[in-house]
């Protein structure tokens, strides 16, 4: 279980840094991302496939001015 959680602290540390690439890199082609239904948060509603969902985690740090991930 340590691996899948290190491989997830890998991902959201690469996000944090710009890095879509490594952030998506353990993600499958199928991968799906279901975000908030709610229209002032952006990455809502469903979004299917590896490619789709890199360009929407690209717009989410540009809705704020000061954006940072860091799991828990």
């Amino acid at each position: 279980m340590a691996g899948n959680v290190d491989t997830l602290k890998r991902a959201y540390q690469a996000y944090s840094q710009g890095d879509l690439d490594g952030a998506f890199e353990n993600a499958t082609d199928d991968f799906r991302w279901e975000g908030p239904n709610a229209d002032e948060l952006p990455g809502g509603g469903t979004h299917e496939g590896k490619d789709a969902t890199k360009q929407m985690a690209a717009k989410i740090p540009e809705a704020w001015d000061d954006f940072s991930v860091e799991p828990d």
